[in-house]
């Protein structure tokens, strides 16, 4: 006689399946939505690149050099280039200028070190929604700085994750080709548009002749700047004389022309001491000076740590090792520093600079050494 299941053994085996869905359904979904995601923003790059690529048939241009989508200087603003490409050849259904108002999300995150941080997207060129739900952000081709923006494939709603539903792109740079083949005539309406040359055809008397077909010798300009005054061989020959220059755009160029560099200059002075005061039992010392920090424009964040501030030269007392951190500046400014309460009944005898580090915003250590020689230290970043 053969024996069923038993109760205990079902309960069982629905727990054992319960338990493997618990950790296998998450991450199946996680990866569905991860490749949704992929293959929406790839669709919407794609179409963007199509319109940018048919542009100047759509416009009847010349060439793309002259249409709506190409500048050769940074402009001022997008209306009249980004934006009229947004509202002419996308399907937009609500139009949010220069920034991203309400086409996107008010916040927005990415994951550092699989902790979840908060992540301030740049919202750069002409900006809105698509009516197919997507807010996309576009920049002209700049010089030799390819069409870019930033997408977010459905709009405002989550999980507005920067690396998912939010990513930016870059379209490859449009080159002008090294032959022109741009012509300001265009054959009479009243000539044959298909007779070859007198000695080769029979010609019409009511025609002026016939029409020869054969294209002008095409000519190769011998100096890369006639060509393209913003292309990357240009650019290596050329003089730059400013950091704006659409040729710092590359990274072959940014890396060994100087001026193309961002090069930051910090300076940290501190006053003489501005007040004092008995603090502990009438015996020790407060002290407070001001400093000052300050860097010129930078692309990034800086953190200066200033070990050792105030110094008792006859009492041996000082913090000029690192553990002791006197000040920590995360941003330029002016700021009062304190020294720690001392048992020294003496008179400070001396102001101590001691040891700063400087750290960029990753947290790699740019600077360790004297305070005061910050005044002459320059950081290329």
């Amino acid at each position: 006689m053969k024996k069923g299941f038993t109760l205990v053994e079902i309960l069982l085996a629905v727990v054992v399946v319960g338990f493997l869905a618990i950790f296998v359904i998450p991450s199946v979904v996680t990866k569905y939505h991860e490749k949704t995601f992929t293959m929406l923003y790839e669709r919407e790059v794609k179409g963007i690149e199509a319109a940018v690529n048919n542009l100047a048939v759509a416009e009847n241009k010349v060439s793309f050099f002259h249409t709506i989508m190409y500048r050769d200087e940074q402009p001022e603003s997008y209306r009249d280039n980004s934006g009229i490409f947004l509202k002419k050849y996308l399907r937009v259904s609500k139009y949010c200028g220069e920034s991203g108002g309400d086409c996107f999300a008010s916040k927005y995150y990415q994951y550092k070190n699989k902790d979840k941080v908060l992540f301030s997207p740049e919202f750069k060129g002409a900006c809105a929604s698509l009516k197919n739900g997507v807010s996309v952000c576009i920049e002209p081709q700049v010089g030799a700085r390819g069409v870019r923006g930033l997408i977010d494939i459905n709009g405002s709603r989550g999980p507005n994750i920067f690396g998912k539903d939010l990513n930016t792109f870059m379209l490859d740079v449009i080159r002008r080709n090294a032959i022109s083949r741009e012509f300001d005539t265009v054959i009479a309406l009243d000539k044959s548009p298909i007779a070859g040359s007198c000695d080769t055809c029979d010609c019409d008397p009511a025609l002026s002749g016939c029409v020869s077909l054969d294209p002008p010798e095409a000519t190769i300009p011998s100096n890369a700047c006639d060509i393209d005054n913003n292309s990357l061989e240009c650019c290596k020959t050329r003089a730059i004389s400013t950091k704006s220059d659409s040729c710092c755009a590359y990274s072959e160029i940014k890396s060994t022309k100087d001026v193309c560099k961002n090069v930051v200059s910090f300076t940290i002075s501190c006053s003489d001491i501005i007040s004092k005061s008995d603090s502990w039992s009438g015996s020790g010392k407060y002290y407070m000076t001001t400093c000052e920090y300050m860097h010129t424009p930078s692309t990034q964040s800086y953190q200066l740590i200033m070990y050792g501030a105030f110094s008792y030269t006859d009492c041996n007392w000082h913090l000029a090792t690192e553990g002791v951190v006197a000040k920590t500046f995360n941003t330029p400014g002016k700021y009062n520093v304190t020294s720690d309460r001392s048992l020294c009944s003496r008179e400070m005898k001396g102001f101590y600079i001691g040891t700063c580090i400087l750290k960029n915003s990753a947290g790699t250590q740019i600077y360790k050494g004297k305070c005061k020689d910050l005044k002459n230290f320059k950081y290329v970043e």
